[in-house]
């Protein structure tokens, strides 16, 4: 039963889910969000991601089971909060989110958790490489933008590197055997 401070206080328990996901996250995100939250400039931030996305919730109607087309991510959201606060931050964010989405950085999982480790980003436990989207771009946000600056600026994939039948046709073929 909810203590008289407590009823009908819906914050106090999202702050409570919150709280519950240092089992998935780790200590280390809490503590870097913990420090981070004593600059005034990011507690401007956040007050405006978290009514920003109330107005977005008030605003997407409640549907029966959604198509995977239509589901729009958590990260697409994050990304249009970020567009209209930190445009800089991201045009950065969403260029690596897309190259990540077409494999042209990144391919493999294990580059994905070699990638988080040599930005220092706590470790990513995911075992699918889709799956590990989700919780890298969710650290990589956190960041200012002048570190993610730095730490974006990593080589596509290139065709050499491709692994694809096509990748595998231009390196039988050349360029010179295939018609299009």
């Amino acid at each position: 039963m909810k203590t008289p401070l407590e009823k009908d206080r819906p914050e106090l328990d999202l702050l409570v889910d919150l709280a519950r996901l240092i089992r998935k996250y780790g200590p280390e995100p809490f503590e870097i969000l913990a420090n981070s939250s004593r600059s005034t400039d990011l507690m401007k931030k956040l007050t405006h991601l978290l009514s920003t996305g109330a107005r977005i919730a008030r605003e997407t109607p409640i549907t029966g089971k959604a198509t995977k087309k239509k589901t729009v991510t958590l990260i697409e959201k994050t990304l249009a909060l970020l567009q209209e606060t930190e445009p800089q931050k991201y045009e950065l964010i969403s260029a690596f989110y897309d190259a990540l989405q077409t494999k042209s950085v990144l391919p493999t999982i294990r580059d994905v958790k070699a990638f988080a480790s040599d930005c220092g980003l706590p470790q990513i436990r995911e075992t699918s490489r889709q799956k590990s989207i989700a919780p890298l771009m969710q650290r990589l946000i956190l960041l200012p933008t002048e570190e993610l600056s730095k730490k974006l600026k990593i080589p596509q994939w290139n065709q050499k590197g491709d692994r694809s039948l096509e990748g595998w046709t231009n390196i039988i073929l050349g360029e010179k055997g295939r018609t299009r």
